[in-house]
């Protein structure tokens, strides 16, 4: 049986009224609140990539037991995805060194100095700044590429110290493909080594045309379906070891190249055979 209850037992009726009233509105509030963030967070998709992950809602690790605190943890997250997407409509690694593209992607995954806010100025002042440091990043990319393509001490015998050669096999630069329809990739680790003599050599040519974002060399690795295929400036063929053979069909930019980075200025460097 159900025990009995007093008058003084019930729940007086204005009070259920608030409950309800409150209830409902929170409700409301809720379905309005995940209404903006579905909107925002499709604003963004379509504005710039649905690839780049703008996702409105914290993941695990930005867990917040007080949903005022999720935008500190989300916003600087869609930040980074945000400038990561301009950064590759704008091109600008195509005119970073090894090392700066690096720090920059540092920064995209929110490992290294934090990004201001993606504003019109902000955006500007990088594209400012990149044109600013663009003869200075080229001559750091020219010496870094030239120590990508002379290994010291290496196995192979195309591969020379002084000056690179008109071919080279660079080790583990690509790697076996998901299909038949691509046999092979650009190795991950390697991308950014790929795109930086790719862009070195568009220099060297004195040209600056739009390429994918992981510059032209690399696309027609990607998408060869054989293994073999050239560009405007290089030969290739993939290997089932990982190694890509490289032949480069300029070679008067392969002499600009040599004498930038290497040739007389290592030379003179190199101790004296007795």
């Amino acid at each position: 049986m159900m025990p009995e209850l007093n008058d003084t037992d019930i729940i007086p009726r204005h009070t259920v009224q608030m409950l309800a009233e409150s209830y409902r509105l929170a409700v409301q509030e809720i379905h309005e609140g995940y209404a903006k963030l579905a909107q925002a967070q499709s604003r963004l998709t379509q504005s710039f990539d649905a690839t780049y992950g703008f996702d409105a809602m914290p993941k695990h690790e930005e867990y917040c037991s007080n949903p005022a605190e999720a935008p500190g943890a989300v916003c600087p997250r869609i930040n980074r995805a945000a400038w990561r997407a301009v950064v590759d409509r704008m091109g600008v690694r195509q005119h970073l060194s090894i090392k700066r593209s690096q720090e920059l992607d540092a920064q995209l995954e929110g490992k290294g100095e934090a990004l201001p806010d993606l504003n019109e100025a902000n955006v500007f002042a990088l594209f400012e700044k990149t044109l600013a440091e663009h003869d200075q990043c080229i001559d750091e990319a020219v010496r870094e590429v030239f120590e990508l393509l002379r290994p010291h001490r290496s196995e192979y015998k195309t591969n020379s110290e002084f000056e690179v050669p008109a071919r080279v096999i660079l080790s583990g630069y690509v790697d076996n493909g998901y299909s038949s329809h691509q046999p092979f990739h650009v190795s991950y680790n390697r991308d950014k080594e790929l795109l930086a003599i790719n862009n070195v050599f568009f220099s060297l040519d004195g040209r600056h045309v739009d390429q994918p974002w992981h510059g032209e060399l690399g696309a027609a690795i990607d998408a060869t379906p054989n293994g073999r295929g050239e560009t405007a400036y290089f030969r290739f063929k993939c290997h089932r070891n990982r190694n890509l053979h490289l032949e480069f069909k300029r070679l008067d930019l392969l002499a600009k190249l040599n004498t930038i980075a290497g040739g007389l200025r290592l030379r003179g460097a190199a101790p004296a055979k007795a």
